[in-house]
């Protein structure tokens, strides 16, 4: 995006200013008017020339210097900092203002007033925006904008400060607990924990249960209890997850409102993995309708998937094509979560395909007919006829809410 000011225009006032005294000018060419268009015309030329002095004043030795810039997430604050500094002598001008464009602002520019720096000194300007757009943003210009004290020109002075910032997708705090409760029992920070040889870590004891080996008996708790207590260790296995997300522009709704929904989805989801013991699988498309498949350690899955999402937008890429990607990467008791904007058959084949392979499917569906301008909370008719049944979910649902519906 680029917004250029000009480094000297007239105001509204300004330009009314201008008017009468082109007036009086003609007026006087052409004869009429006698000494008071004399007096009009010397006054008009007198402020013109006042005003413009007073708007090159106005920012007469000030500079701007960017902070560290900061990345941010969509629909949450961003702190955007610049430093002002004034080189001259005399307090800088009351009048002046900040005006930075960003094409994630609202309104896609910045305006943040600039309170009078003393002689010499420096203020630094915190400027704080909702970001209402994701992307990867490219800054360059900042202007110093300042008037003359009758409001009639400004003088826009122009620093390049080039900057890179990212905006990520809006993540909500999510809970694994009751999925995790589901699948047995997990330490606080995502380990699997199981009856276990000896040599590993040991986690804690409970009550015995069918098949746990009769070594692992921790007789001094047993005859203290009167029931049998086995001792439990850490497993050496990670937790396994698969993270799909949809990009199929069929299934978009005109203002994307469900592809955003789905993209802050995955992004908790993933975030929230992060700070656990796990794999994850990432798959999702390219711009170009190519299949992005990310895998490792949960930290540096979401490392380079936040980049990802940060840019990612509906493409020609059919989501059975992401499934098949993905599914050569899943293993055998992977929890699959997939995030999609249709339910159509072949879909739901290709997710029947990968949960008869071994792994627990997490199905959720934001269809366009729930995100559009006129949707209505009604019955959405599912696509599939058996096998797999998504949750369906509308407008009115929070990334947080999609999560406690996939688990529950």
């Amino acid at each position: 995006m680029r917004t250029r000011f000009a480094p000297l225009s007239p105001t509204p006032l300004g330009w009314v200013a201008l008017c009468l005294a082109a007036a009086a000018f003609a007026a006087r060419a052409a004869g009429r008017g006698g000494g008071a268009m004399d007096a009009i015309s010397a006054l008009s030329a007198g402020l013109a020339l006042s005003g413009i002095l007073g708007a090159f004043r106005s920012v007469a030795g000030l500079r701007l210097e960017r902070d560290v810039s900061e990345d941010g997430e969509r629909d949450r604050p961003l702190p955007m900092p610049l430093t002002a500094v004034n080189a001259s002598r005399w307090r800088s001008d009351p009048s002046v203002e900040i005006v930075e464009p960003a094409p994630f602002a609202p309104g896609g520019v910045v305006r943040t007033p600039l309170p009078p720096i003393p002689g010499k000194g420096e203020r630094g300007a915190r400027r704080v925006v909702q970001a209402t757009r994701r992307g990867v943003f490219k800054l360059e210009n900042a202007y110093l904008v300042g008037r003359d004290p009758f409001g009639l020109f400004k003088r826009a002075k122009r620093f390049h400060l080039p900057a890179e910032v990212t905006i990520y997708p809006r993540t909500e705090r999510i809970s694994l607990e009751e999925f995790l409760t589901r699948r047995g029992r997990r330490s606080s920070d995502g380990r699997p924990t199981d009856a276990a040889t000896l040599g590993e870590e040991f986690f804690g004891i409970r009550e015995y249960r069918c098949g746990d080996p009769k070594h692992l008996v921790d007789w001094k708790h047993s005859a203290k209890l009167g029931k049998l207590i086995v001792k439990e260790f850490e497993a050496l296995g990670l937790e396994r997850f698969a993270v799909v997300l949809d990009t199929d522009a069929r299934g978009a709704a005109a203002d994307g409102a469900n592809f955003e929904f789905l993209v802050d989805a995955a992004a908790s989801l993933l975030r929230h993995l992060a700070g656990t013991y796990s794999e994850v699988v990432f798959a999702t498309a390219a711009s170009d309708g190519t299949p992005k498949l990310l895998s490792g350690p949960s930290g540096t899955v979401w490392a380079r998937a936040g980049r990802i999402l940060a840019e990612t937008n509906p493409s020609d890429a059919p989501l059975e094509r992401v499934l098949d990607a993905a599914s050569a990467e899943t293993l055998p008791g992977t929890a699959l979560f997939c995030f999609s904007m249709s339910d159509g058959e072949t879909v739901s084949e290709r997710l029947a395909d990968i949960a008869d392979a071994g792994s627990e499917i997490f199905w959720t569906v934001a269809p366009k007919s729930l995100f559009g301008k006129d949707a209505e909370n009604a019955d959405y008719p599912s696509g599939t006829e058996g096998g797999l049944e998504p949750v369906v979910v509308s407008r009115e649902l929070s990334a947080e809410g999609v999560s406690a519906a996939a688990f529950s």
